[in-house]
């Protein structure tokens, strides 16, 4: 559910006009019930599940609340470039009891021959190495389950950081990770299970 979440997620802040054409759909109202069915009870409509965000500085927490079952939470970043969106972060459980994992969405345009990597702005060092898993035709989805101290190293960052990962062309490609608010929307993330 919760790679479910992500992937509906940064579709959505990948593609605007999707986001915007899925809040301007209206909720379809039911038709009414035959007359013969008017002594039957009419069984109760499956309430959609509840959907919040909070932001905290450059990253917002995103909850799926089933009315039934356990509730889904990340917190994610999009990463600008020139004032475009052009990828995604996001870092959350895919399921409760498993490691948090942080997920990245770039541009379908990539090299497979070497693996993307978030890094500091200034080192290479403590780089945190990302797997390619697959590409759809919004993006490439790289992934890697963190350790508790690389989790307290992104808590911990105060300076801008940076994925990187090379195009299809074999050039580096050097995206924006910003800490302004991690600490604080990873302690929601906390909170919320």
């Amino acid at each position: 559910m919760q790679r479910a979440l992500l992937i509906v997620a940064l579709a959505a802040l990948c593609s605007p006009a999707l986001a915007q054409r899925s809040r301007a759909q209206p909720t379809p109202t039911p038709a009414p019930a035959p007359a013969a069915a008017a002594d039957r009870p009419a069984a109760p409509a499956a309430p959609d599940p509840q959907r919040t965000t909070a932001t905290f500085g450059d990253w917002t927490l995103r909850c799926v609340r089933p009315e039934h079952g356990t509730p889904t939470c990340e917190v994610g970043q999009t990463l600008l470039e020139k004032g475009q969106a052009v990828a995604q972060t996001a870092i959350g459980r895919p399921r409760a009891g498993e490691p948090i994992r942080l997920t990245v969405l770039v541009p379908v345009n990539v090299s497979f021959a070497t693996q993307p990597r978030l890094v500091g702005n200034d080192s290479e060092a403590g780089a945190i190495p990302l797997t390619w898993r697959r590409c759809v035709p919004t993006g490439c989805f790289a992934d890697t389950a963190l350790t508790d101290e690389q989790l307290g190293h992104l808590r911990a960052r105060t300076e801008n950081g940076r994925v990187l990962f090379q195009d299809a062309s074999g050039r580096e490609v050097p995206l924006p990770f910003g800490p302004r608010g991690l600490a604080q929307a990873l302690d929601a993330l906390a909170k919320e299970g």
